[in-house]
């Protein structure tokens, strides 16, 4: 999990990762900072975790790989704090890599919050990087970017090694929040490209799924 140490989003994936299904998961925090409060909830929930702080200076492709270099699992899954995720995620993108005998699994459709507009939508299909989970053996490096570094990785080891691109969006809950990496026209052209803009009772279903606050 890389983060800049926002504690709400920090403490809010700290409870995600600890009610995911799949026993034998490390989490690993790259941080730029780090509170006494998020670090006191790590060591309550006897999370089995490591924790790396580092200067603000490095890029978040330096961050992502400093995450891959202390991890130990034979399988890595990108965590970012500020988005959401089924409590069995990690069950089912392993059952996926298992089943179908593949090395690295991608979701091929996600759900995106946008918080400020109030706006739940499903993309249109691609590899959304951020849903990866992977084989250790197959991770690239990502480059000393701050933008784009997943993308750049992600299409390289698909490139390469046998993928699976699954449709269970029910996973994965991206989150526009004002604090993202990309600006606001990446996210009006996903918003105009969306398969699927939820609103009433489907909306509030999807949302509460994920436990996501909408005030």
């Amino acid at each position: 999990m890389v983060t800049r140490g926002n504690p709400y989003f920090v403490e809010r994936s700290i409870k995600s990762f600890n009610q995911q299904t799949w026993p034998n998961k490390e989490l690993v925090i790259v941080a730029e900072s780090f509170n006494n409060t998020s670090l006191k909830l790590l060591k309550s929930n006897k999370t089995k975790y490591k924790l790396v702080e580092q200067p603000i200076l490095l890029s978040l492709g330096d961050y992502r790989n400093l995450s891959v270099s202390h991890s130990t699992g034979d399988y890595l899954c990108i965590w970012d704090d500020d988005d959401f995720y089924s409590c069995n995620r990690i069950t089912a993108m392993m059952s996926i890599i298992n089943a179908a005998q593949c090395d690295i699994v991608f979701n091929e459709q996600i759900f995106i919050w946008w918080e400020e507009r109030s706006n739940l939508f499903l993309t249109s299909r691609r590899c959304w990087e951020g849903s990866m989970l992977a084989k250790r053996s197959c991770m690239g490096v990502y480059p000393s970017t701050q933008k784009g570094e997943d993308t750049f990785v992600s299409h390289n080891m698909m490139l390469h090694h046998k993928t699976a691109l699954i449709q269970e969006a029910s996973l994965y809950c991206y989150t526009i929040n004002g604090e993202n990496t990309c600006n606001e026209e990446h996210f009006e052209h996903l918003l105009n490209t969306a398969s699927c803009i939820y609103t009433g009772d489907e909306k509030k279903k999807i949302l509460d799924s994920f436990d996501i606050p909408t005030n």
